[in-house]
């Protein structure tokens, strides 16, 4: 991890209360050094919306780590028998904390009102209730945004709207306005903008490649304008069954008809597998788990593999690989080779 990305990561933790006590010595430092300059305010914003329920940061945790940061300072050299005043350092440290808790409280403020996001770990699945009651459940290493405005503004609840970044299960409720007209869902990844009806769909979006799977209902896909011009189809409907794919490096479309339940079986804490070339589960191993893997042979990409797992037991399924396919699988943390025994 490079150093810019180890001090978000820091900053991430402490705004959630989840720095281990090695970890806030790390984030002090980083204070000394001036290191929060680095801190984009992305990070900021999303920390903070995670504690969006927070008016004012909690007095007593502000005079907690003040007093750290005191407690953490070198203590003053006595050797010589003279008497070193060192509240002077003291304040200038308090200086910086207080500059660096201030900076963050400004970009909290300035964005509270613009955007709420949910952001998973490699891993990790969340469930979210969106406010008009449509539920989302988020897999691992996935990014979900909306707007913070849905229940106190009707014009824009006639278009509610979803920006993802990942992979995504959406059970959407349909919403009736004061006119008797359905209120527009909006999910728009960086590939394509996914219009739906009262539906249950999911969402993969990977790699530069966007795959839409519809379970039931009904959903429009657009292409973005950008895109238009490479392609002759821009408006693509979709029913249960339908899967879609658009890559942005080829400029490519695939539109068939699959068991829909199996690509959303994570949602379920299942992973399925049938018929799945090695080389999709590698994918899956990298982007959902942060997994690095390399395969040594073309042979092993395209072995095909049938199984069930649990979305929490990976280690299950690289034995069940092994087993199955009689090859060698070597993992040191998460760098993973796979080769021919």
């Amino acid at each position: 991890m490079d150093q810019d990305s180890h001090r978000r990561e820091l900053l991430r933790k402490y705004l959630n209360d989840q720095c281990t006590p090695e970890e806030l010595e790390a984030l002090l430092e980083v204070l000394r050094q001036g290191g929060h300059s680095a801190l984009d305010e992305a990070v900021l914003q999303e920390a903070w919306r995670k504690k969006e329920e927070l008016k004012v940061l909690d007095q007593s945790r502000s005079e907690e780590i003040f007093k750290s940061i005191v407690t953490a300072m070198p203590a003053p050299d006595t050797s010589s028998g003279k008497k070193l005043f060192s509240w002077p350092a003291a304040y200038k440290m308090a200086a910086v904390f207080t500059g660096f808790l201030l900076i963050a409280g400004v970009v909290f403020w300035l964005f509270r009102s613009d955007t709420i996001t949910y952001t998973t770990e490699y891993g990790q699945i969340q469930t979210i209730e969106l406010p008009d009651h449509s539920q989302v459940t988020l897999n691992g290493n996935s990014t979900l945004r909306y707007d913070n405005h849905w229940e106190d503004n009707d014009e824009l609840l006639a278009v509610r709207e979803i920006w993802l970044e990942g992979e995504a299960f959406f059970e959407v409720q349909d919403m009736i306005l004061p006119d008797q007209s359905k209120s527009k869902f909006i999910v728009h990844t960086p590939q394509l903008d996914i219009e739906v009806v009262g539906t249950t769909f999911n969402v993969r979006n990977r790699q530069d490649q966007t795959q839409v799977v519809l379970n039931s209902g009904k959903v429009k896909l657009h292409l973005p304008a950008k895109d238009r011009q490479t392609q002759q189809i821009d408006t693509i409907w979709m029913n249960p069954g339908d899967l879609v794919a658009f890559s942005e490096k080829s400029q490519t479309l695939e539109q068939r008809v699959v068991a829909s339940a199996l690509y959303s079986s994570w949602k379920d804490r299942e992973l399925i597998f049938v018929d799945t070339p090695i080389r999709e589960i590698a994918e899956m191993l990298e982007d959902t788990y942060g997994f690095h893997i390399t395969i040594e042979g073309d042979s092993i990409q395209e072995k095909r593999f049938n199984g069930t797992i649990a979305t929490d037991q990976v280690d299950l399924l690289l034995k069940a690989l092994t087993t199955t396919f009689d090859i060698h699988i070597q993992q040191e943390g998460n760098s993973i080779i796979m080769k021919n025994k």
